[in-house]
């Protein structure tokens, strides 16, 4: 696993394994979503699939696009997949659009499609 460690606050999460991110993009009907890695890979998720870490329930709503997470990947029938998603600051699901800026606003994202490294 690379070390992704760094968190928006330029501070390391202590003993945090996950790769670091944003929500790029969530398709509410289908449930589905994309990540992007600090390191700007792509990466899917389907919610169905996908365990939340650092919130009180298992809700697709406490998931924003432009939201800070940790997330891991496993390998499916359909690819690499996002499994865990860690939410590191529940209140971000409150906070306004504006603060929570879509991954393509973000400098330091530059996304591609393939494999987190």
């Amino acid at each position: 696993m690379d070390n992704e460690k760094e968190l928006e606050n330029g501070e390391e999460q202590p003993g945090d394994l996950f790769y670091h991110g944003i929500i790029r993009k969530i398709f509410w009907r289908s449930e589905t979503g994309i990540v992007c890695s600090d390191s700007g890979k792509e990466v899917s998720f389907s919610f169905a699939f996908v365990t939340l870490v650092g919130v009180p329930r298992q809700d697709m709503r406490f998931l924003r696009e432009g939201m800070r997470i940790g997330f891991d990947v496993g390998w499916t029938g359909k690819g690499l997949r996002v499994t865990t998603i860690k939410i590191y600051d529940p209140s971000q699901r409150q906070r306004s659009t504006k603060e929570n800026k879509p991954a393509e606003e973000l400098p330091h994202h530059r996304c591609q499609n393939s494999d987190v490294e």
